[in-house]
Formats: structure tokens, sequence, C-alpha cells
């Protein structure tokens, strides 16, 4: 009769250990949670001088000076690598 009785206490005690357990993961990661959240830097004003705006001339130079002449033979010598 007594091992009958010390299997519930015995059950008693594993579900509160998981319990605790539960709650000690759930409180871990809430607290992770609130601290990274927090040492995110949060700012409501957006600064657009940081932002360089290109006119449409800038940009045509700077396609121009893209250099493109040698394009052909480079794509030639891709392909040698690959069929090799």
């Amino acid at each position: 009769m007594e091992n009958f009785n010390q299997q519930p206490a015995n059950d008693d005690k594993n579900k509160l250990i998981w319990w605790v357990i539960i709650i000690l993961v759930v409180l871990l990661t809430a607290a992770f949670v609130v601290f990274f959240w927090r040492s995110i830097p949060y700012s409501s004003v957006v600064d657009f001088s940081v932002f360089k705006k290109d006119s449409i001339s800038a940009i045509e130079r700077d396609l121009n000076a893209v250099e493109m002449d040698n394009l052909d033979s480079e794509l030639a010598d891709i392909e040698k690598e690959i069929n090799q």
C-alpha cells in the first residue's frame, strides 16, 4: 500500500518541476525580448539629408563610366572555364 501512495506524490512533484521549468523559460524569454527591444535604437525623425540625390546627368555619367569593352572576351573566357 505504501508504494501506491508514493506514486501520486512523485507524479505531483514531477508536474511541479515541469511547471517551474516552463515558467522559467517563459520569463527568461520575455526578459531577453525586453532587453533586445530596448537595445535597438529608435529614431522617430528621419534625416533625409543622409540620402544622396542623383540627377539624371549624374546617373548617365556613372553609366558611361562603366567599361564594357572587354565584355565579349570575358564571356568567352567564362564559357571556356565552364566547359572544362
